[in-house]
């Protein structure tokens, strides 16, 4: 249980929080992200789209209704995921540039350390990454989704010397 956190993010700020099994804050890690993407006006109506589309049949006037009048980011947030590996390491993940489709992590030691970035393999979206793997669904040119098993090779570890 001595390894045992919690690390908290909040994506409106580049900056994680880890707690140890008891609660106690230990650290607040911060970093400085990449410049911010815009935020489209193509990706504002899908999200309207889907959402009132999952809603039930007599909340969907009132939610466009709602959206309508709702102001959106002009922005994207400094990252859009954060992942805990199974050696401690934390990874934030950035929104995948619009243009490129490139998307990268930052890679933080368990100590809070910066250990550098990483370029991630286009349209991927990470389930689950090990001390020598990474477990990410994938989405080839023609919206068709695939499990993909990728192989880590780790120059160093991200538990402190």
């Amino acid at each position: 249980m001595s390894q045992a956190r919690l690390v908290i993010a909040d994506t409106e700020r580049p900056e994680y929080r880890v707690r140890g099994a008891a609660g106690a804050l230990e650290r607040i890690v911060r970093w400085t992200p990449g410049a911010p993407f815009r935020v489209t006006e193509e990706e504002i109506e899908r999200f309207r789209a889907s959402a009132i589309e999952r809603a039930p049949p007599t909340f969907r006037a009132r939610l466009q209704r709602a959206y309508d009048a709702m102001p959106f980011p002009r922005t994207k947030t400094p990252f859009n995921n954060i992942h805990l590996d199974a050696d401690g390491c934390v990874w934030a993940t950035a929104w995948p540039d619009p243009e490129s489709g490139r998307q990268t992590a930052a890679v933080f030691a368990a100590d809070g350390r910066a250990l550098g970035a990483l370029d991630l393999p286009r349209r991927v979206s990470i389930h689950e990454i090990g001390v020598d793997y990474l477990l990410a669904g994938a989405t080839d040119d023609l919206g068709v989704e695939s499990v993909r098993l990728y192989r880590l090779e780790r120059t160093h570890g991200c538990r402190p010397s």
